[in-house]
């Protein structure tokens, strides 16, 4: 079982980018959840800002906490 402790968009322009998620506060072994990420800037150009997700997971291999981050990018 994996807890989510953190889903967060952050940087510059975090304001650009939303996101939108099933995963609820836990997600059990071999269970799938989604996570929409959605673009919406105020002006036009290049965006990229990181994303950030945070998760606690009782024993196995990669310990008590872990991250994935990722650079996500858009053009408006």
């Amino acid at each position: 079982q994996v807890t989510a402790t953190n889903l967060a968009i952050t940087g510059l322009n975090h304001p650009s980018f939303i996101t939108q998620s099933n995963c609820g506060a836990t997600l059990a072994a071999n269970a799938f959840c989604t996570i929409n990420i959605g673009f919406a800037p105020s002006t036009t150009g290049s965006f990229s800002t990181p994303l950030v997700f945070q998760y606690n997971k009782s024993g196995g291999a990669i310990g008590t906490d872990a991250q994935f981050t990722d650079t996500i990018t858009g053009n408006g």
